[in-house]
């Protein structure tokens, strides 16, 4: 598998790039200690070797327009979105995680915020958020391991989740999404039951019961 970004930009489309990444060195794809992509809307990443996405103190306008993101078969990664991001990518409507094994959290929220301060709200509101897709990240245990913080999805309609059998809960803090009604597990398949959490909670719970079945027809 090649690495391959694809850019698109409100005034220009970048297309794809292919770059080449040493496996074997921890590399970080974007580093910038200042405002960078302004004007970038869609972003999607396959990426081998030993990545680290975001790194360095960007400001917040850089990828202020950012609506689409797209993480497929980047398998030196362990989360998607790390703390000096999460209050940048605040416009993102869709995102898309997709085939990486090593992820286990796809948010990674630390006491330090992007500025190098405390954060002292403990309200994380991803406002524009329409859609989450979840597909085959057999390490993902939760969407954020922190139990601190308040995550409010007031625009999430949409949730798919596939393979991702060691997710056990969403969020183990204060979850709110109020417009989700049901999440996707397969093609046909649509699953509800009070809310997110123990939705997510009762299929797991039914992986683990048809694993340990199988297990004993084996036996």
């Amino acid at each position: 598998m090649e690495n391959n970004i694809q850019l698109i930009t409100s005034n220009r489309f970048f297309g794809g790039l292919k770059c080449e990444l040493d496996n074997k060195i921890q590399q970080s794809l974007f580093l910038v200690e200042k405002e960078a992509f302004l004007n970038l809307e869609e972003l999607r990443l396959s990426l081998k070797g030993i990545v680290e996405i975001w790194r360095g103190q960007f400001s917040r306008v850089s990828f202020s327009k950012l609506s689409y993101l797209k993480i497929e078969q980047c398998q030196g990664i362990s989360v998607v979105i790390p703390s000096n991001m999460v209050q940048i990518l605040h416009n993102l409507e869709k995102l898309k995680v997709r085939m990486c094994d090593s992820v286990n959290e796809v948010i990674q929220v630390e006491i330090v915020g992007n500025d190098g301060h405390e954060l002292t709200d403990n309200e994380i509101e991803f406002t524009r958020l329409k859609s989450l897709t979840l597909h085959h990240l057999p390490n993902l245990k939760s969407f954020c391991s922190s139990t601190r913080y308040v995550f409010k999805f007031p625009s999430l309609e949409t949730m798919h989740v596939r393979e991702c059998h060691g997710m056990e809960f969403f969020y183990k803090g204060v979850l709110d999404t109020p417009r989700l009604k049901s999440v996707r597990y397969h093609f046909f398949e649509e699953c509800w039951q009070d809310d997110l959490n123990t939705t997510i909670r009762k299929k797991f719970m039914e992986q683990a019961r048809y694993e340990w079945n199988a297990k004993l027809l084996k036996s």
